[in-house]
């Protein structure tokens, strides 16, 4: 969308006026509706509510692709981002807080030391999704390894020594061998729970 990353909460980048964070939020959604009306997507995904971690830039990206999964669809908003088109499906995407807990028990399994993992959890509650909010599971265990070798792109936000590179061999499909989703709305039938996020549009 053309800003600048925000680094986590009470940081310096966070009070950057570049930054996504600071970016006025009328602004930042219409940045988005152009790119649907530009690629007219028939779903999106964006963060939960919390970001996953709290990332103020998640957190951002979850408000703003709400607004944009109406806005890019009316005529009236936004007429000089492109003819309207409205996606059909919005998901978030996180972690379960039955998948953070396989996490934690696989790294004590393999005696890694994961510094997200062993973190007091927030006052506000465990971290992670509640299960029962979970509506999409996909079945990912043949992308593992492809999914870590991506990651491996991200040199600058993600240390060449976490606790993922460092699994053993048939490992990967264990931490990696599935991704939850929660249909935040849908404008076509569907059945939950779903194993396809295109589910009703097919």
């Amino acid at each position: 969308l053309g800003y600048r990353d925000s680094g986590m909460a009470g940081t310096e980048t966070n009070q950057n006026p570049a930054c996504f964070h600071q970016a006025d939020a009328r602004e930042a959604t219409e940045r988005l509706v152009r790119l649907i009306r530009l690629h007219r997507p028939q779903v999106l995904i964006s963060y939960d509510e919390n970001g996953t971690y709290g990332h103020p830039d998640h957190i951002k990206a979850y408000q703003i692709t709400g607004l944009a999964f109406d806005a890019a669809g009316d005529a009236a908003q936004y007429p000089e981002a492109g003819a309207p088109w409205q996606p059909q499906k919005l998901y978030m995407c996180g972690r379960s807080r039955g998948s953070m807990a396989r996490w934690r028990q696989l790294a004590e399994e393999l005696n890694l030391d994961v510094p997200f993992l062993r973190r007091p959890e927030p006052e506000e509650g465990p971290r992670g999704l509640a299960d029962e909010r979970i509506t999409s599971r996909m079945d990912m265990a043949r992308f593992a390894v492809r999914k870590i070798e991506a990651l491996r792109c991200h040199r600058t936000q993600i240390a060449p020594d976490f606790f993922l590179y460092r699994l053993p061999a048939g490992l990967a499909e264990r931490a990696f061998d599935e991704e939850e989703f929660v249909l935040v709305r849908s404008l076509v039938e569907t059945s939950l729970p779903e194993d396809d996020l295109f589910a009703g549009l097919r």
